[in-house]
């Protein structure tokens, strides 16, 4: 957990070093990391298709872990630490044949996710169960991030 915030973190930072000390008071960089946790192993993004396909065989008929932290961060004046978050989410994902996952690994979908599939596109065949928020599974887990937006004043609509 402590590394995908400090990733979120860096993220937020590494934009906001590159914004000018002249912008607008009150601007905010939101950013976010995403990790999947098998065992005791972190899966990032697959370098290759056939990484990808091996990491989608990994987690095949195992339960494993979601984590996405977020960050955001004023530009200036930079008087605060980052307001942080994370949420959890279990995904199950149903048994997978090394074909299913080749096939779906070579689509180029999974390459640039965590855990080497896509809940929101074609991943989601894959996917038996979800226990905690869908959309910490997807990328962003919008409930807390709005609330910390809220706080700063900004209210999506």
């Amino acid at each position: 957990m402590a590394a995908t915030t400090r990733l979120a973190i860096e993220k937020a930072e590494a934009v906001v070093r590159r914004r000018s000390a002249a912008e607008p008071p009150g601007e905010l960089v939101l950013a976010a990391d995403t990790t999947v946790v098998v065992g005791e192993r972190i899966l990032g993004k697959p370098a290759n298709v056939a990484e990808a396909a091996d990491m989608l065989l990994s987690l095949a008929g195992r339960n494993h872990i979601v984590l996405t932290a977020w960050a955001l961060l004023e530009v200036s004046p930079r008087t605060a630490a980052p307001e942080c978050g994370i949420s959890r989410s279990t995904v199950r994902m149903r048994e997978i044949s090394r074909a299913e996952a080749e096939a779906y690994a070579a689509t180029g979908e999974p390459m640039d996710k965590a855990g080497a599939y896509a809940a929101q596109g074609e991943g989601r065949r894959f996917i038996g169960a979800i226990t905690g928020p869908l959309d910490n599974v997807i990328g962003l887990p919008m409930a807390p991030v709005v609330v910390a937006l809220s706080r700063s004043g900004i209210v999506p609509g």
